[in-house]
């Protein structure tokens, strides 16, 4: 029983904490109305889906706050893109309706000591927002990965679907979720996967490497492996 409470108190903290996020993203566009107006329509215009965000204007509206968002992306950044979705509708409603994809923000400025090599790679910065210098090496095929999967009945056409959401250790979000394929439903009636009404992103890796110039005199150059989905995927090539 305390275990429950506890547990439940801990789902109302993170949904308030949440929930003041929104608040004061929202808060901080409408601080500088006609700026930030001006930018979506401008990224809008030009078909792009990520609207920069300086971290020195973060520091501006609330003292540290560009190292929190640093330290603790998921804790900011989903609340803060909702804030961003709540903001274009009230700005430009019509220009909400026909977003081909959701808005997303792009953190940009001086990232200090987040700012590294791949070599300056560790487990300290585990769940950090990162800014990784160097060269790609090797970028591997874009592929779809599965987001929710939807199931039917099998051989029956009663109309009848269920869903299952699909999070691994690379979503953006606190705790990742085990997916696996229901087989029956509730009933013990077989299900079968229905490929096109299932939802799918853009997924890839590629591989960057240590510039030659940063790397100690006499050691090998390093690299790490990056994943990236959905806008991000496809955007790099070896050589960048």
């Amino acid at each position: 029983m305390d275990v429950k409470a506890a547990g439940s108190d801990a789902s109302i903290a993170e949904r308030d904490q949440y929930e003041k996020n929104v608040r004061m993203f929202h808060e901080f566009l409408n601080s500088n109305r006609s700026k930030w107006e001006k930018t979506l329509d401008t990224e809008l215009a030009n078909h792009r889906y990520r609207i920069p965000v300086e971290l020195k204007d973060l520091r501006q509206a609330e003292e540290g706050l560009e190292r929190k968002i640093l330290q603790q992306p998921v804790k900011y950044l989903l609340a803060w893109e909702e804030a961003l979705m709540t903001f274009l509708k009230d700005v430009n409603e019509k220009a909400c309706k026909q977003l081909k994809q959701p808005l997303k923000l792009d953190i940009q400025g001086s990232f200090g000591r987040n700012h590294v090599t791949p070599r300056g790679m560790n487990c300290t910065q585990l769940h950090q927002l990162m800014k990784v210098e160097g060269i790609v090496t090797k970028s591997g095929l874009t592929a779809p990965k599965l987001l929710q999967s939807m199931h039917v009945r099998k051989n029956q056409e009663d109309g009848h679907v269920e869903q299952r959401d699909h999070r691994d250790a690379t979503s953006f979000v606190q705790s990742s979720a085990a997916g696996a394929m229901p087989s029956h439903d509730s009933e013990g009636n077989e299900l079968a996967l229905e490929i096109g009404l299932s939802v799918y992103k853009d997924y890839q890796k590629f591989f960057i490497q240590e510039a030659p110039e940063n790397s100690p005199p006499g050691q090998i150059p390093r690299s790490i492996e990056v994943i990236c989905e959905g806008d991000l995927a496809d955007k790099t090539k070896p050589g960048d």
